[in-house]
């Protein structure tokens, strides 16, 4: 009989100063990290002493203050506030349930879904606009003319971002699993949606909405080519205008979507440790 002999390895523990593959000591890596973060902040610190130290008077936040003042630029956000409302309804209303039915019941055709969720960046904006202009203010001209039918085109614009989110939080459950469970029960398609599949996608569902508010929120081409005045479109207009102003409310609304993908960190953070089942209960 030949002996068998057993060797036990003992794994040591990683590194704290290693994460990823990558040596934290690195200098490489912290030369990388300090160039990227002085092209960011750079521009953005610029624009800050610009606006806030003003010729004269020192540092102020005069500038940010009269141009929040001015009716129309409460009056365009929060017109881009409604629109980034119904514009993230309507793409998860849409979006959810296509990525869902895909995957659990027309797997050959997520290639095809997910080649279609990316022709937004394939169509520039200005081609997208003259093409929906010169289709849809023949047809139907109330509708073009209409602020509301941006809602249809920026949840367009917003949808790789939407696809994107909404598919890598199925990924990362047993979707199949959780949906067959919950109809064995006896639950119907929309309770199952409600209770058992959205409460598993609150990190995906958050990114897409901060995604297409983001989206909205900067978007400039569409609105001002069909003569909608959005938030985008008066920043535009008060740059041109006001040597202050403009630069100021830019800073805002980068401040603004800045903020919401910090949150949006913090929430995937907490979150990311939790079990599928954890969040199911």
């Amino acid at each position: 009989m030949s002996a068998v002999r057993a060797e036990v390895f003992v794994q040591a523990p990683p590194s704290p100063r290693t994460r990823g593959g990558w040596r934290l000591s690195n200098p490489g890596l912290w030369l990388v990290v300090a160039l990227c973060a002085l092209y960011f902040l750079f521009p953005i610190w610029a624009v800050a002493k610009f606006t806030l130290e003003l010729p004269g008077k020192g540092w102020t936040l005069k500038a940010y203050v009269d141009v929040i003042k001015e009716g129309d630029v409460r009056h365009t956000f929060w017109l881009s506030v409604q629109i980034a409302f119904y514009t993230i309804i309507l793409s998860l209303a849409l979006m959810l349930w296509t990525v869902l039915w895909t995957m659990l019941k027309l797997p050959r055709l997520q290639p095809v879904v997910e080649f279609i969720s990316i022709l937004p960046y394939m169509v520039p904006p200005i081609a997208f606009v003259v093409g929906i202009a010169g289709v849809f203010r023949p047809a139907f001209p109330s509708f073009i003319a209409s602020q509301w039918c941006l809602v249809f085109f920026y949840a367009v614009l917003a949808m790789p971002f939407t696809y994107r989110s909404l598919d890598a939080g199925l990924r990362a459950i047993d979707v199949r699993t959780l949906t067959e469970a919950s109809r064995g029960l006896g639950a119907g398609w929309l309770q199952t949606i409600w209770r058992v599949v959205i409460p598993n996608l609150r990190s995906a569902l958050l990114g897409a909405t901060f995604l297409t508010v983001a989206v909205v929120l900067g978007e400039y081409t569409i609105a001002s080519l069909l003569l909608i005045t959005t938030f985008p479109v008066e920043v535009a207009k008060v740059n041109q205008q006001e040597i202050f102003g403009g630069p100021a409310l830019g800073l805002l609304s980068m401040l603004v979507v800045a903020l919401m993908f910090a949150v949006l960190g913090i929430f995937t953070r907490k979150r990311g440790g939790t079990n599928a089942a954890a969040a199911f209960v």
